[in-house]
């Protein structure tokens, strides 16, 4: 940043008035970007990812934002915000995330019944969980199960049948050792 001080004033002249290139601009703000992001996030990923689409606005705006006296400026302003975003939306995630938590959750009356079949499914795979509310909790049929999830029909029956069977052994873990009555 010192050397780009010490220029002299018919370069810098010379440099303001050709028309800054948006693939330079975007090579030279992307390592600075990140690094000011990381600073304010805290999260190396995050704030690459807001930064390519800080750079990405920029780049469609290019008409617009070339013509500023700080294009960096505005991708700091366009960078920030975006990462305001974020941890708005987490900060709503997470707190919606402790009300559903918080919330009773009857489906039949039995809050008792509800809470052991709630624990028992946070246990199964996330398809197998997938697959069962929306065929039993949002009654939707096979072949609708199948589209909401894109997934063949026959995956549908399967994991149903799978998830049914854990399900079974997660509520009652107890071999089957009795012969029964005849």
């Amino acid at each position: 940043m010192l050397v780009e001080m010490d220029v002299a004033a018919g370069e810098a002249d010379e440099r303001m008035q050709q028309p800054l290139d948006v693939d330079e601009f975007c090579r030279r703000a992307h390592p600075r970007l990140v690094r000011t992001l990381t600073a304010a996030t805290g999260d190396v990923s995050l704030a690459d990812e807001i930064t390519q689409e800080a750079l990405a606005r920029a780049w469609e705006r290019w008409d617009r934002v070339s013509q500023l006296d700080q294009p960096e400026a505005w991708c700091y302003r366009v960078a920030m915000n975006l990462a305001r975003s974020q941890f708005r939306r987490r900060a709503a995630a997470r707190r919606a995330h402790d009300r559903i938590l918080a919330a009773p959750t009857t489906v039949d009356g039995s809050a008792s019944t509800d809470d052991e079949l709630m624990t028992a499914l946070r246990q199964l795979p996330e398809l197998q969980r997938s697959v069962l509310a929306l065929r039993f909790l949002a009654d939707l049929s096979v072949e609708s199960t199948a589209e909401v999830l894109r997934m063949p029909i026959g995956t549908v029956k399967s994991t149903t049948s799978r998830a049914l069977a854990d399900l079974r052994t997660i509520l009652d873990p107890r071999p089957d050792t009795e012969a029964p009555d005849a």
